[in-house]
């Protein structure tokens, strides 16, 4: 089963939200509970047995979210100025040469062994083949997002 990571935030939201950088320590994660909190104010529950990560990422994988489109929907859009925002998201909506780091960002998953693939009809989003990678392997999701998008 095909797995695809990352989404693009629905709507327009404002152009500055909270980044999640790769080296984003776990104190500073406290901008997911921010978000989190805002969510539960509007009717969110958290899914039953999700922690708010899938292996080392920091959003629920699409299939979840496309079950549960209903619950999210309505505070996502009432939430969107403080949902954190990952480097490759804010990349796409910044830099011009994003298509560029997106394909190095490729690459280097590939050379640590990783199946990932740019998603059909979408070249802002990855799938992994064969499902999340194992948590071992899944360091490198993180580490080749940072060696793509923090590199001159």
């Amino acid at each position: 089963m095909a797995v695809t990571i990352g989404r693009r935030p629905a709507g327009a939201g404002p152009a500055e939200r909270p980044l999640i950088r790769p080296d984003t320590s776990a104190e500073e994660e406290r901008i997911i509970q921010v978000c989190t909190g805002c969510l539960e104010q509007h009717g969110y529950q958290k899914l039953e047995g999700y922690s708010g990560k899938v292996g080392a990422l920091h959003k629920p994988d699409s299939a979840t979210l496309a079950r549960n489109e209903a619950k999210f929907a309505p505070g996502q859009k009432a939430c969107a100025d403080k949902e954190p925002e990952e480097l490759w998201q804010r990349a796409y909506r910044e830099n011009p040469e994003y298509q560029d780091k997106f394909d190095t960002w490729i690459t280097c998953m590939r050379s640590h062994g990783l199946e990932a693939a740019p998603s059909a009809g979408d070249s802002g989003t990855f799938s992994f083949e064969d499902g999340l990678p194992p948590a071992n392997e899944a360091k490198w999701v993180d580490t080749c997002e940072a060696e793509a998008f923090t590199s001159k």
